[in-house]
Formats: structure tokens, C-alpha cells, sequence
């Protein structure tokens, strides 16, 4: 929901801020998946 009002900010203003403000949220969700990815994989080697 955040990251919608982010993008409809970027594009309906140009704010190159919510667009930054955006990419780092992007960021720090993205390793969190990745190491949930490793333990769900890990979790089925070990079954």
C-alpha cells in the first residue's frame, strides 16, 4: 500500500524523493524474502 501511494507520488508529481524513498523500501524487503527463500529451501533438503 505504501509503496502504491510512493509510485503514484513519483509519477503524479515527478518528486524524485518518494521514488528514492520507494527503491529503498524495495531494498530492505528484498534480502528478507531472499533468507525466508534459503530457510524454506533448507526446511525441505532436510524432510
Amino acid at each position: 500500500m505504501l509503496k502504491e501511494f510512493l509510485w503514484d507520488a513519483f509519477q503524479n508529481t515527478g518528486n524524485v524523493d518518494a521514488y528514492i524513498f520507494l527503491k529503498e523500501i524495495e531494498g530492505k524487503n528484498r534480502p528478507m524474502k531472499e533468507v525466508s527463500t534459503a530457510g524454506e529451501e533448507a526446511a525441505t533438503v532436510k524432510a
